[in-house]
C-alpha cells in the first residue's frame, strides 16, 4: 500500500514539473512546442535568442551564414543586442509566439 501511495506522490510530481515548464515558457518546448530555430536569412549583425533568455547570442553574416555564441555563466552574465555585449544586470525581453 505504501508503495503504490509513493508512487503516486511520485508520478504527480513528476506531471506538475513538466507542466510548470510548458507554461513558463523557457523550458523545453514552451508554450506551443519546441522553441523556434534561429534563421539569419535576410539578417546581419548579432541577436539575441530570446527563447535561450538571452544566454546565447548569433553573428548572422552577409552570405547568411550563422555563427553562435554562449555568454559567460560564472557569473551568469546575458547577450544585450543595443550594446552587443554580454553584462550581468540585464533582463531579455520575451519571445514572441509564432
Amino acid at each position: 500500500m505504501r508503495v503504490l501511495a509513493l508512487l503516486s506522490v511520485l508520478i504527480l510530481i513528476a506531471v506538475t514539473n513538466v507542466c510548470l515548464a510548458a507554461v513558463s515558457g523557457r523550458g523545453p518546448g514552451g508554450p506551443g512546442g519546441e522553441p523556434p530555430v534561429f534563421d539569419c536569412t535576410g539578417k546581419v549583425g548579432y541577436f539575441a535568442d530570446l527563447w535561450k533568455n538571452c544566454e546565447v547570442y548569433y553573428q548572422c553574416l552577409e552570405d547568411g551564414t550563422k555563427l553562435t555564441f554562449g555568454c559567460p555563466s560564472q557569473p551568469q552574465t546575458y547577450f544585450n543586442e543595443a550594446i552587443t555585449e554580454c553584462v550581468h544586470s540585464y533582463t531579455c525581453p520575451e519571445p514572441q509566439p509564432v
